[in-house]
């Protein structure tokens, strides 16, 4: 059987048929008259052996109908074309079942429209040549109904601050092209293409793309992606210090953006802001070596802003800005410690230094020593500057008079930032679940000390 069209010559004769039959089968012998005409489909039409193509591009094969054509009756003694429809496609496979669908005692009507279809599915048709006496005539044709769902999923690819790359799945057969809704504005691409790239988006502006797809005769139903927002936030918090015993500046700031190429660093010393330095992207910090010509006692600002090269140059707001007074070389020596005894579980103690002005440049050391009644392995205590979590340590000792220390480093800039108000604040908190391991009776009313050192300078 061609696997184009199927052709058949009906040779069983008539004995009476009418066009109220339902069935082209059991017909009993009466007379034969030979046809003079069989109803032909043109089935290049619809079909290039299994590709469906041309009948989709055609519009005679749509994802809800199809329509049947074939050459006129010639035949004196016509009475009418019956049209049968099979669910199937008889290369598949088994037996299919024909239902009449429709009757046209026209012999001039050579079209019909099947408009109860489903997308992706196959079905056979047969048409018959009923004439009054004699053998009728059928041609049958297959054809497949394109599959036709909308796009899915859809994803996106923030090339820049005014760029997307958007893909998706394509889940139609005949589609001519794709349409890409974003609010009013409606984008189209080609058939099979399945990305596109929108340009002219702005940041902080909150976006979601619908697609379809269409032909000249129907479209789908839009597929949504989720809906995103292009961020492209300048660097925060850049601050400039000097480095200890030089005229070196020390900047540091965060990152906000994930989209930058690299950040350019602008340094004004007295004549307005000019770029000093390129730096890569995700880069939080850099040292201006560029200040042999500094002066003392004179300020210098510098500010920052992110950068995205994907389409030319798009940058974003500048940082706050940041300025340092460079001063000679002064000394940084501070000393002085701070006791204090803990006297119940998960109480803690307070240290409070007051050190005079120092240079911004200055670094310091907080040692921490702690004795008494820390018997167990999950005794602990946790050291906090101003507020700031520095870390946890704790001792194991059997021995009542046993002690443990640490020593933490204070950055220059953090010192800077803790000195804000004139005084640094270290707060000693107990674990709380410090016993009377020593024997002395005191359960929950040990008196441990806290040494603390604040040491500034070398």
């Amino acid at each position: 059987m061609n696997t184009t069209k199927i052709l058949t010559l009906s040779v069983i004769a008539v004995f009476y048929w009418t066009c109220t039959n339902d069935s082209p089968l059991g017909i009993s012998q009466h007379e034969i008259d030979a046809p003079d005409s069989s109803p032909t489909i043109p089935a290049a039409d619809y079909t290039n052996g299994t590709d469906f193509s041309t009948g989709y591009y055609s519009g005679t094969i749509r994802s809800d109908r199809t329509q049947l054509e074939w050459t006129a009756s010639t035949d004196n003694n016509f009475l009418c074309y019956k049209i049968f429809r099979a669910a199937g496609y008889e290369y598949e496979g088994g037996n299919l079942s024909y239902s009449l669908i429709e009757t046209l005692n026209d012999k001039t009507t050579t079209t019909f429209m099947d408009t109860t279809l489903t997308q992706n599915q196959y079905y056979t048709y047969k048409i018959a040549n009923i004439i009054d006496t004699g053998v009728p005539t059928v041609d049958d044709i297959a054809i497949k109904t394109p599959q036709w769902e909308p796009p899915s999923n859809i994803e996106y690819q923030i090339l820049s601050p005014n760029t997307v790359q958007i893909t998706w799945e394509d889940n139609s057969e005949s589609e001519d092209n794709f349409k890409l809704y974003n609010g009013f504005s409606v984008k189209t691409v080609n058939k099979n293409v399945t990305t596109y790239t929108a340009t002219g988006l702005n940041i902080n502006v909150n976006y979601q793309y619908q697609i379809k797809a269409t032909n000249a005769w129907e479209e789908t139903n839009s597929g949504y992606g989720d809906y995103f927002t292009i961020e492209f936030n300048p660097p925060s918090y850049l601050s400039a210090n000097q480095q200890g015993g030089t005229k070196l500046v020390n900047l540091t700031w965060y990152d906000n953006s994930s989209l930058e190429d690299g950040f350019n660093i602008e340094r004004d010393t007295g004549s307005g802001f000019e770029l000093l330095a390129m730096v890569s992207a995700n880069t939080t910090s850099y040292t201006d070596t560029d200040t042999t010509d500094f002066e003392y006692g004179s300020a210098y600002t510098y500010r920052i802003r992110a950068y995205n090269d994907y389409s030319g140059a798009v940058y974003t707001d500048y940082s706050n800005e940041a300025s340092v007074t460079i001063s000679e070389a002064t000394s940084c020596y501070f000393d002085e410690s701070n006791n204090e005894y803990f006297y119940g579980d998960g109480d803690a103690t307070y240290h409070y230094f007051y050190p005079p002005d120092v240079p911004n440049n200055c670094s310091a050391t907080l040692n921490v020593t702690i004795y008494g009644d820390y018997a167990s392995g999950a005794e602990y205590v946790t050291v906090y500057i101003d507020g700031t979590n520095y870390g946890s340590f704790g001792t194991l000792y059997s021995d009542c008079d046993g002690s443990d220390s640490n020593t933490f480093s204070i950055t220059a800039n953090d010192l800077q930032y803790y000195l804000s108000d004139n005084v640094i604040l270290v707060r000693i908190q107990n674990s709380y679940d410090v016993g009377d391991f020593c024997g002395d009776g005191y359960y929950y009313g040990e008196q441990n000390l806290h040494s603390v050192q604040l040491i500034m300078g070398d």
